[in-house]
């Protein structure tokens, strides 16, 4: 049966193209058992029950989950979750899709502000996951640079609007 499951999200994944980093479905306990992969992943008992999205699916939610890096890839990701239920509606896993915020970056950071100025992304904590500099993904926090406290804090209180800063000591 894991064989035929492992064969269906290859498939699906091979049809969504490059956008996705890949499929998985785990058992109730958070351990993957199923994915794109043909089921390489599987010998690694991957555990995923520490990740927001799969205590949301155990509590019978879909939902988006915050930007985390891939324990398959390393690559920055966003997984989007459900929860799995039996036929009597018990809890038996989640189906997660796995969206490169590589590919999400990219899209974002080639719009271009005025002459020089470029988009960029933080979470909720002020960490960088959408920036040109691909470095700065996962390991650049606003709350620590000099100059950035200000729109870090509006940003961070989800306020809109403009506000002039310095970035690695370059007036924005």
């Amino acid at each position: 049966a894991l064989t035929r499951l492992d064969g269906f999200l290859k498939s699906a994944y091979e049809k969504t193209g490059s956008e996705y980093d890949g499929f998985f479905i785990t058992d109730k306990n958070g351990v993957i058992l199923s994915n794109n992969t043909g089921g390489k992943i599987r010998d690694k008992q991957i555990n995923l029950s520490g990740r927001d999205y799969f205590k949301a699916a155990a509590a019978g939610k879909a939902i988006v989950g915050h930007p985390v890096k891939s324990k398959m890839s390393g690559a920055p990701v966003v997984v989007f979750s459900a929860p799995l239920k039996t036929k009597n509606g018990t809890f038996s896993g989640v189906l997660g899709i796995v969206y490169k915020l590589d590919t999400f970056s990219s899209k974002l950071t080639s719009i271009k502000l005025g002459e020089t100025g470029y988009p960029f992304m933080t979470d909720k904590n002020g960490i960088i996951i959408a920036h040109p500099k691909k470095e700065y993904i996962f390991k650049l926090d606003l709350k620590t640079l000099k100059g950035m406290e200000e729109i870090t804090r509006r940003m961070m209180a989800g306020e809109t609007g403009n506000e002039t800063y310095t970035f690695k000591g370059t007036d924005k």
